[in-house]
């Protein structure tokens, strides 16, 4: 018997779960519908949908920096370990190095 009281709670949970999760859905579809229709962007035609994704795409892209060759050794070795992703690394260190020896309190420190 206990089995079976078992059993049915868990299928109770299971089913009130599953409608819940059903309810959600479409409670967020139903919204986003209701979102796109008051944008406005439904009055929009394909062409305009398309130009409007590219202005936004255009916003969003970032130039990208391109440092060229001087042609002087050590010039161009300083910028090649400057650009290295590691370096922002290692500063980063070296300040936290810093900050950490300035925080000691040395004993018998005036």
């Amino acid at each position: 018997m206990p089995i079976y009281i078992i059993f049915c709670m868990s299928i109770m949970v299971f089913i009130t779960l599953l409608f819940l999760n059903l309810f959600v859905g479409v409670v967020i579809e139903t919204f986003n519908k209701e979102k796109e229709a008051l944008s406005l962007n439904s009055l929009l035609r394909g062409i305009e949908k398309k130009w409007i994704d590219v202005q936004i795409m255009t916003y969003q892209a970032k130039p990208r920096i391109k440092i060229n060759s001087t042609g002087q050794k050590i010039r161009d070795f300083m910028i090649s370990i400057s650009q290295h992703p590691r370096f922002d690394q290692f500063i980063m260190s070296m300040i936290l190095a810093n900050t950490f020896v300035l925080a000691l309190k040395w004993y018998a420190m005036p």
